[in-house]
């Protein structure tokens, strides 16, 4: 977590509650990292910018294939550099999991290119100010009456919107 330039390379990370998990990172090198028999992620990356990933392997993580994704919160998706390595984003919807709530429920993730966020709302995430997700807009609409906020479709998300 938090780092800066460095290089994980050739590591084995077996029976692990989330295989590896980096955040808020840039300039990493991850390649050749294998991860088995791992419960609910192979690799969890949030806000991994400015980094390569590459040649990395998962094997027999305990949830649906749907959650080995890159990048879970979309936000390194943002980073240009990063688009053409994102292949799908998957987003809670928050009409359904309450906010606050630390239930992972795998039956209310949706694509993140139909879902609508919420940006500038009075709520925050653990890490500080985060878009609110949902897979209708009435519903984001619903929860800007009661936040604040400004509803967004994916296109309109950029790195702007997040701060």
């Amino acid at each position: 977590m938090y780092s800066y330039d460095n290089t994980i390379k050739d590591n084995t990370a077996y029976s692990t509650p989330a295989g590896y998990a980096l955040m808020s990172s840039r300039h990493l090198t991850i390649t050749g990292n294998r991860t088995t028999d791992s419960e609910d992620y192979g690799f969890l990356l949030n806000f991994i910018t400015q980094s390569t990933f590459s040649h990395n392997h998962i094997k027999n993580v305990w949830t649906k294939p749907e959650k080995k994704v890159l990048g879970r919160d979309g936000r390194g998706y943002l980073d240009p550099e990063n688009k053409r390595n994102v292949s799908q984003i998957l987003v809670h919807d928050m009409s359904k999991v309450p906010w606050g709530s630390n239930s992972i429920d795998d039956k209310h993730f949706s694509d993140a290119k139909a879902a609508w966020f919420v940006t500038g709302s009075e709520k925050t995430g653990a890490m500080g100010k985060t878009l609110a997700r949902f897979s209708l807009e009435s519903d984001a609409q619903a929860f800007t009456a009661e936040f604040g906020g400004k509803v967004l479709s994916f296109k309109a998300v950029n790195q702007d919107s997040l701060w």
